[in-house]
């Protein structure tokens, strides 16, 4: 078995909701959390079959991951891991990004 990592994206649905042809311009961003091994997601989670507990587990733990960390309006650069501080963007950011 590998490592399972949640992933929280943030702003996906405000710049592509459902029915539109185009997307929005807006900010979207992603959460990274550590690595879960399925062993304790199964450990963890409720469910008569394992893939419902591993299921169930991981579900919380995305869910916690998102809560954790809801970007503020204009802060950060657009990825982030959890526990890290967000930041403002910089002239610098700004500048490196593509065209």
């Amino acid at each position: 078995p590998v490592p399972v990592i949640p992933v929280a994206i943030h702003g996906a649905y405000q710049a592509y909701p459902p029915g539109r042809l185009l997307p929005r311009l807006g900010r979207i961003t992603v959460a990274f959390g550590d690595p879960l091994a399925p062993s304790r997601l199964e450990r963890e989670g409720t469910g008569e079959e394992a893939s419902a507990r591993i299921t169930d587990a991981l579900r919380r733990h995305v869910t916690e991951l998102q809560h954790r960390t809801q970007p503020t309006p204009g802060a950060g650069t657009g990825i982030s891991r959890p526990g890290a501080e967000s930041r403002p963007a910089t002239a610098e950011d700004r500048s490196s990004r593509p065209r």
